[in-house]
């Protein structure tokens, strides 16, 4: 499992997307502090 901190961000955002081409997405975690931000990563 991997956790990425402050994932609501431009590079947090880049980062979700390289880790979801080569890694199960079940196993990726997205630390923010307004999930409201990321919602369309949690579909």
């Amino acid at each position: 499992m991997i956790v990425v901190t402050r994932a609501s961000g431009q590079l947090g955002r880049l980062v979700i997307k390289s880790l979801q081409r080569k890694m199960p997405v079940v196993e990726i975690v997205a630390a923010v502090s307004n999930p409201e931000k990321v919602a369309n990563l949690a579909a």
